[in-house]
């Protein structure tokens, strides 16, 4: 490993240590109310660390872009069918595999797939 690589990696390292210490502190100091929004924040980074871990081709949303991940029963209940219709045509759908084989579904991408079964 060269030196510059070396000072990078031990920059990085520091960087993640204090942003994982202000997010300590952040949580430490917030409001009560405030720390189920806190949570949903959080979740969702966690579930794009692990689309990027579990995927090498992952596109970041576009900026003020957010999508709501469904379950298969949510999924089931938009197209009237039953939850393991939804699994047994899970790779005609907007599939997001998640680690422990949960299954959730991009609701964008499922509105996409709806309007074009829909038109044709």
């Amino acid at each position: 490993m060269t030196s510059a690589r070396v000072a990078e990696t031990g920059y990085a390292t520091v960087r993640r240590t204090e942003l994982i210490a202000r997010l300590h502190d952040e949580i430490e100091t917030a409001d009560t109310s405030d720390l189920p929004l806190i949570s949903g924040g959080l979740e969702e980074l966690r579930l794009r660390i692990q689309l990027r871990l579990s995927s090498t081709e992952v596109r970041p949303l576009p900026e003020n872009t957010s999508d709501r991940l469904l379950t298969a029963d949510e999924v089931a209940e938009r197209l009237c069918q039953k939850p393991r219709w939804v699994y047994a045509h899970r790779k005609e759908l907007p599939v997001v595999e998640l680690p422990g084989r949960s299954l959730r579904f991009s609701e964008k991408r499922l509105n996409s797939y709806i309007q074009r079964r829909l038109a044709g």
